[in-house]
């Protein structure tokens, strides 16, 4: 049974005439996407944490509906390992960004609008559990370590860094890479830095593999 499969059993009729429906099974296919994107790509992309919010919403209703079957209902036993690899990507996704947070602290610590609240206060509580006590050490030392600079230590991610990536729809614009152009088409893979590729990736119009 597929993942999509799984969730379209439980989606259920939702209200709103106007708006477009997210399904639990969409929820899911963006996660993924992020989850992959996130795993690939050298920066911290911006969060999904309101994708990840619903999804564990779907997994507390998933799992009522799955602890209503009996125990030897192969359904049961099914059904609570596709909810056992959701979890796993959630976890694995919020894991990859929270390592990138720290990596990144100091140059994470200027930009907006990229991490969730609870990942701002993450990277507040790193920061003066870690970088604040080590900048206080080396205050107190003789020599060129006593006037360490906070950029000094800044790392920032390599955004020249090559990619393979594929599109989800025509490019308007053809790519500039080493003065040559590249023309995007939907479906058409490539591999090329990632500082061409950044805002379509973040536009949802490529994607990373």
């Amino acid at each position: 049974m597929s993942l999509e499969t799984f969730l379209n059993e439980f989606d259920g009729e939702e209200d709103g005439e106007d708006e477009e429906v997210l399904t639990a099974s969409g929820v899911l296919q963006i996660l993924s996407e992020a989850w992959i994107n996130e795993k690939l790509c050298p920066e911290l992309l911006p969060h999904k944490s309101e994708y990840v919010e619903v999804m564990m919403e779907q997994i507390a209703q998933m799992e009522d509906n799955v602890s209503r079957l009996s125990s030897t209902d192969l359904r049961n036993l099914i059904h609570r390992q596709e909810l056992e690899r959701i979890r796993y990507l959630i976890r694995s996704y919020l894991r990859i960004r929270l390592t990138k947070i720290e990596k990144y602290s100091l140059s994470l610590f200027k930009t907006n609008g990229i991490m969730s609240p609870q990942e701002t206060n993450y990277l507040r509580e790193y920061l003066t559990l870690s970088v604040a006590p080590l900048k206080s050490l080396c205050d107190r030392m003789a020599g060129p370590i006593g006037n360490l600079n906070p950029k000094q230590i800044e790392i920032s991610p390599d955004l020249e860094t090559h990619v393979f990536v594929r599109s989800k729809c025509d490019l308007s614009e053809a790519l500039i890479v080493n003065d040559d152009e590249v023309i995007v088409k939907e479906g058409s893979q490539h591999i090329l830095p990632y500082i061409t590729v950044k805002n379509h990736i973040k536009d949802n119009h490529i994607v990373l593999i």
